[in-house]
C-alpha cells in the first residue's frame, strides 16, 4: 500500500508541479511578499464562514472561491509563497458529500494541487505551509486510496457515534511526520483510534 501511495504521489506531483512552474514563469513583475490582496480577502471570507456559527457556511460561495483561485493560478497571479499557501487553504475546502453512503469530494484533484502549492511555499521559506501540505496530501490519498500518509484526517463513524482517524500508513516514519508538523503515530493513536470499520 505504501509503495502504491508513493508511486501515485510521484506521478501526480510531476503533473501538478508542471502547472505551478508554468504559472510562476508567467509572472511579469515582482509582487510583494505579503501576496495577492484578492487571495488574502478570499481567505478572510473563507475563515469568517468557518468561525462561530456554522450556519454561515455557504457551499456556493466556497465554489466561487475555488473557481477564482483556479483562475488566478491560470493567469499566473499566484506567485509568492504566501499566495500559494492561501490558495491551498481555499482548495482544501473543496466540498465533501455522500453518494450511496460513501463520502466523496467534488474534486479530489483540488487537494493534490493544494498539497503541491503548499509544498512549494514551504520549500521557498514559508514554514507555516508545511502542515497544510500534509493535510492536503492526506485528504487526497484518503479520498482516492482510502489511506492517509501522515495522520491529519479524521472521519465521523456513525456506527460508533464518534470520530476516528482515517487509516494511517504505518510505514511513514515519525521523523517524516514531525518534519511536517505532525505528531508521532503513537501520540496520534493515543488521542484518537484508527477507524476499525470497513470503508464503503
Amino acid at each position: 500500500m505504501s509503495l502504491r501511495i508513493n508511486l501515485l504521489q510521484k506521478a501526480c506531483s510531476l503533473i501538478a508541479f508542471s502547472i505551478i512552474l508554468s504559472c510562476s514563469e508567467q509572472k511579469t513583475q515582482k509582487e510583494p511578499e505579503s501576496g495577492n490582496q484578492e487571495l488574502i480577502e478570499l481567505v478572510q471570507k473563507d475563515q469568517k464562514m468557518r468561525s462561530g456559527d456554522m450556519s454561515e457556511m455557504d457551499a456556493g460561495q466556497d465554489f466561487e472561491h475555488r473557481k477564482r483561485v483556479l483562475e488566478l493560478l491560470a493567469q499566473g497571479k499566484i506567485t509568492t509563497p504566501k499566495d500559494k499557501l492561501n490558495a491551498a487553504l481555499i482548495l482544501q475546502h473543496t466540498n465533501l458529500g455522500y453518494c450511496e453512503d460513501r463520502l466523496i469530494s467534488e474534486s479530489v484533484d483540488n487537494y493534490l494541487l493544494g498539497s503541491m502549492l503548499s509544498k512549494d511555499a514551504y520549500e521557498n521559506g514559508l514554514e507555516d505551509a508545511k502542515t497544510m501540505y500534509a493535510a492536503n496530501l492526506d485528504r487526497f490519498l484518503w479520498l482516492t486510496q482510502g489511506i492517509q500518509k501522515y495522520g491529519t484526517q479524521k472521519v465521523y463513524v456513525e456506527e460508533a457515534d464518534d470520530f476516528y482517524w482515517v487509516p494511517i500508513d504505518t510505514l511513514t516514519t515519525d521523523e517524516e511526520r514531525m518534519h511536517y508538523g505532525i505528531s508521532p503515530l503513537k501520540e496520534l493513536l493515543q488521542q484518537t483510534p484508527m477507524n476499525p470499520y470497513p470503508q464503503n
